[in-house]
């Protein structure tokens, strides 16, 4: 693929409608069970940053440093748990200001997904957003050196490549599933565990109806 879609104008009003159309866009999750009623649930949000880098339409990611006290080292969103009656989104922006610093400037809220529950039983809802700066340097940005050891973006033509994203299996509770895996590459950051299913619901039942028409088809870059 040749790098060619943006995030203009046209296409994040496509993205509003299609998200408003599909209501919070279900995630393939097998954890996304009702947790039992006497147990004090805690629920928290994360930021699906969309972005143009280097004039790409591209999704932003950080790598969790290994202070934070779970998911040490994997690639995850920006986000974090919820105060105590705070709306989801308020959740997801200000812990995205928090872990990335407010040079993320300004981001428009697109839509949200479903709750999926993560493994360590929080109840976490996807928050779809376009940060509306141009970035051309992630050295700009200015994270939380304690939660994040590194910001990285992939192109929505990459993720969207034919064979960048594979399944393989994955245990959980002693029952074996299949996991979406992004960007399998030797020394590139693997995409996988709840962030892969977020991204995955996102891209199939959000943005590929909104770029269809612009991705350039095999044969035609």
């Amino acid at each position: 693929m040749s790098g060619a879609i943006k995030f203009d104008k046209l296409l994040i009003q496509r993205l509003v409608k299609r998200s408003s159309d599909v209501g919070p866009f279900a995630i393939p999750d097998f954890r996304n069970v009702i947790p039992p009623a006497d147990k004090k649930v805690k629920r928290a949000a994360v930021l699906i940053p969309l972005c143009n880098y280097n004039n790409v339409a591209s999704v932003l990611f950080t790598v969790r440093s290994h202070e934070v006290p779970v998911h040490k080292g994997q690639v995850s969103f920006p986000g974090g748990h919820a105060q105590v009656g705070e709306p989801h989104i308020q959740t997801a922006i200000r812990e995205t200001r928090e872990e990335l610093g407010e040079s993320i400037g300004r981001i428009r809220v697109i839509g949200t997904g479903a709750e999926v529950r993560s493994t360590t039983g929080t109840l976490v809802t996807p928050v779809l957003g376009f940060v509306e700066q141009s970035l051309t340097d992630l050295d700009t940005l200015d994270p939380c050196q304690r939660e994040v050891s590194k910001v990285f973006v992939r192109s929505l033509e990459e993720l969207m490549e034919p064979g960048y994203k594979i399944h393989q299996p994955s245990v959980y509770n002693n029952t074996t599933w299949t996991m979406p895996v992004f960007g399998d590459n030797a020394g590139e950051e693997r995409i996988w565990g709840i962030t892969a299913y977020i991204l995955e619901g996102v891209l199939d039942q959000v943005i590929a109806p909104c770029v269809e028409d612009i991705v350039p088809k095999d044969g035609q870059k």
